[in-house]
C-alpha cells in the first residue's frame, strides 16, 4: 500500500471516529445529561435498569484511543508532504490528544461515579448533581475540542484532495 493510500485511510479513519464521537457527545449534553439532572435519583435507576445487558460505554470508548492512534498515523505518514497538511494534522492529533485526556478525566472521576456507584450516591441528590453539572460543563469544553479536531481533520481531508492524489 502507497503512503498515499495509507495517508487516505488514516485520515478517513480519523475523521469517521470524530465524527462518531462528536455527535455522541453532542447527544450527551444537550439530550441526556439534562435529562438525568431533572430527577437524578428516578434518572440514573432507570438508566441502570436499563443498562444490563449492553453499556454505552462499550460503543463509544474504544473508538477514542483507536482514533487518536490513526490521527498519529496520518501525521506520521504525512511527514513528506507539503507544511500546511502538517499542520492541519498536527492540530487534529493536538485536538484529538487532549479530548482523550478529559475523556479519561469525565469517565472516571464523574461518570463511573454517577452511572456505576449504585444506591449510596443516589441518596445524595446535591452530590449527584454536582458531579452532573460538573460533567456536562466538562463535556461541553471536550465537545469543542472535539469538534475542533474534527474541522482540522476534514481541511487536512480537503487539502489532500485539493492537491492532488500525491498530497504533496
Amino acid at each position: 500500500m502507497s503512503n498515499v493510500r495509507r495517508l487516505h485511510w488514516f485520515l478517513g479513519f480519523t475523521i469517521f471516529g470524530l465524527a462518531h464521537w462528536f455527535f455522541g457527545n453532542l447527544y450527551e449534553t444537550v439530550v441526556f445529561t439534562p435529562n438525568t439532572l431533572s430527577d437524578p435519583a428516578t434518572a440514573l435507576t432507570h438508566w441502570n435498569a436499563f443498562t444490563k445487558v449492553t453499556n454505552p460505554v462499550w460503543y463509544f470508548i474504544p473508538l477514542s484511543p483507536l482514533t487518536f492512534v490513526a490521527a498519529v498515523g496520518a501525521y506520521w505518514i504525512s511527514r513528506d508532504h507539503d507544511k500546511s497538511l502538517r499542520n492541519w494534522l498536527l492540530a487534529t492529533l493536538l485536538f484529538t490528544l487532549v479530548a482523550v485526556f478529559m475523556t479519561v478525566y469525565i469517565v472516571t472521576q464523574i461518570n463511573l461515579n454517577v452511572f456505576f456507584s449504585g444506591a449510596d450516591l443516589l441518596a445524595n441528590r446535591a452530590q449527584v448533581n454536582q458531579l452532573v453539572w460538573r460533567g456536562m460543563s466538562w463535556g461541553i469544553v471536550r465537545l469543542v475540542c472535539v469538534g475542533a479536531a474534527l474541522y482540522t481533520a476534514v481541511k487536512a481531508g480537503y487539502r489532500v484532495l485539493r492537491t492532488g492524489s500525491d498530497g504533496t
